[in-house]
């Protein structure tokens, strides 16, 4: 692991509490396959520094508490997404760390003493190290689909790649598969992006990495998003026989693929839907979804679709409140995997701000049962590093 400490202008560690990169180099002697540099250099010269050498951890100090030294840092964490980059920031006002937050730059400390490096450094290690041991839950294809129009599977895959995201070591693309009336945009951004489903379908033959990376729509750093096509004339230019290998070729570049199906099977999404890992059905707790949802089921089974890969997701609507999760399991001869909480306000407000659900309000409980099914299906139970927010990472005294 290697590891640079970037002091930058003329600030120096021995002015402040920090010991110099030879000190530290003793004391984290006791973890093996660490080495540590000092550096002295602006952010232009960090760009080439990280294009040059090979670095996974990148501390650095004496940044002005500026919102355009934010920026800067902000888009070099973009470009260097596999290096972890923590900022340290004396004394910041709190419109500049909500700033931060808008970036997501989440690895701040105002600490300057030498203890909160190494406890850095240990914490990354240790996530570094859990990230190899869950590598088999790593190229994984989710499928949602609703079992009728307007059951939530929009709502539900939307925030469950938002929610897979939360863990900086992985990449997830999330997939508009409801073409041409998809509108998972609405519940992720509202930036409208040039290349849709079809650009890549038709592109596929030269579909490598770069050609990926500039056609995606970037969410976030690690959270990338392919709109459904909605221009008809487009439409009728896909070659549907390269539907399923683009999908294919995306695996080769994000750990977690995320489709969000129409509610109607057809020849070529079926066929997608069988190459899933696991298949999660939206049902709602009205008779027609669940009538709906036993006839889907039947249909998966048939086209071979092992019975544990699909999971059954009831999302709360109160339409019948006398059907309880009770009855469904019993009628559809099978256990609900999730149950979605009803609460209307977070998801009209996440379709106002065009964001999903759990970055709207974290703490309901909408978020939390969401957050906690990703961490299941994903492996990753405890991500105790990836949720720390700004504001543990400066109050907290180590």
């Amino acid at each position: 692991m290697n590891i640079v400490i970037n002091y930058m202008k003329e600030w120096r560690a021995e002015q402040h509490n920090l010991k110099t990169s030879s000190d530290i180099q003793g004391i984290v002697k006791s973890m093996p396959d660490i080495s540590l540099k000092q550096v002295h250099l602006n952010v232009t010269s960090l760009k080439k520094y990280l294009s040059e050498h090979d670095t996974d951890m990148l501390f650095i100090y004496g940044c002005d508490n500026k919102v355009s030294v934010v920026e800067d840092i902000a888009k070099l964490k973009d470009k260097y997404q596999k290096v972890k980059i923590v900022l340290h920031l004396y004394d910041p006002k709190s419109t500049l760390l909500l700033k931060c937050i808008d970036l997501r730059i989440n690895d701040i400390i105002t600490l300057d003493d030498t203890q909160t490096i190494i406890k850095e450094i240990s914490d990354f290690k240790n996530t570094q190290e859990n990230f190899l041991k869950n590598k088999t839950h790593s190229r994984q294809v989710f499928g949602l689909m609703s079992s009728k129009g307007g059951d939530g599977a929009t709502v539900m895959a939307t925030n469950f790649a938002s929610a897979l995201s939360q863990n900086s070591m992985k990449r997830v693309v999330i997939i508009d598969m409801a073409i041409p009336f998809g509108d998972a945009d609405m519940y992720l951004t509202q930036t409208q992006n040039v290349f849709d489903l079809t650009d890549f379908v038709n592109s596929y033959d030269r579909l490598d990495e770069v050609l990926i990376e500039s056609m995606v729509q970037r969410l976030n750093t690690n959270l990338h998003f392919i709109p459904s096509a909605k221009n008809f004339q487009k439409i009728m230019t896909m070659k549907l026989e390269n539907y399923e290998r683009v999908i294919e070729r995306l695996k080769d570049f994000y750990d977690y693929v995320v489709l969000d199906f129409s509610s109607n099977f057809d020849p070529v999404s079926l066929n997608i839907i069988q190459s899933c890992n696991h298949i999660f059905m939206v049902l709602s707790d009205s008779l027609a979804s669940i009538r709906v949802c036993n006839q889907k089921i039947n249909v998966l089974q048939q086209n071979k679709v092992m019975p544990e890969k699909i999971a059954l997701i009831e999302n709360e609507s109160r339409v019948n409140e006398d059907i309880t999760t009770g009855h469904i399991e019993v009628a559809l001869d099978k256990k609900i995997d999730l149950f979605i909480p009803f609460d209307n306000n977070t998801i009209n407000e996440s379709l106002i701000q065009s964001k999903p659900a759990i970055r709207i309000d974290p703490s309901c409980k909408l978020a939390k049962k969401i957050v906690g099914f990703s961490q299941k299906w994903s492996g990753n139970h405890s991500n105790k590093l990836e949720n720390k927010t700004i504001w543990r990472n400066l109050f907290k005294r180590t």
